[in-house]
């Protein structure tokens, strides 16, 4: 079986569960068959939908600097923040516009590598403004490693490229 980031559908954790032996006592016995397949729904429903990186970073107003202030994969499940689980290259390209860059491959549950793709993500502002900040996430055509940010302030019917400080997940 597949682990992170590769998305494994129902069959990867195996058949669909059986009872060995009828339930005799629905009061006092419970349905292993209802309940075994019923949590390999719900694994499979988290693991298609829950984002496979988060981070927040803090986008300076001048230069090429982005700074990560926190951050967390799906595939690094021990946390490490060095060697093959060290930060993904974030890059200000202009105003309101960051560049992310992850490994092309990360090691999944075996050690094996396996290639790492982002078909989307969210983005949100974390600072407090009067005006509403808009943001969304930019994931390459054919999907890849890397994925474009960008952001702005809204202000009446314009809108205005801005730095800031940003929650980012990708999926």
């Amino acid at each position: 079986m597949p682990g992170f980031p590769t998305r494994s559908l129902r069959d990867a954790f195996g058949p669909t569960i059986i009872n060995r032996y009828p339930v005799r006592s629905p009061q006092y016995e419970l349905d292993g068959a209802v309940i075994g397949n019923l949590m390999m729904a719900q694994l499979t429903g988290a693991g298609l939908t829950a984002v496979l990186a988060w981070l927040v970073v803090k986008i300076q107003s001048s230069g090429t600097t982005a700074a990560i202030i926190s951050r967390d994969e799906a595939w690094n499940i021990e946390a490490e923040i060095s060697g093959e689980f060290s930060p993904p290259n974030v890059v200000r390209a202009s105003a309101g516009v960051l560049d992310i860059t992850y490994p092309a491959q990360v090691p999944d549950y075996t050690d094996t590598p396996v290639p790492l793709t982002f078909k989307g993500g969210v983005a949100a502002y974390l600072d407090d403004n009067a005006n509403p900040l808009l943001a969304r996430v930019v994931p390459d055509q054919p999907y890849s490693s890397h994925v474009r940010v960008r952001g702005w302030l809204i202000s009446g019917s314009s809108q205005t490229p801005t730095d800031g400080t940003l929650l980012i997940g990708l999926v």
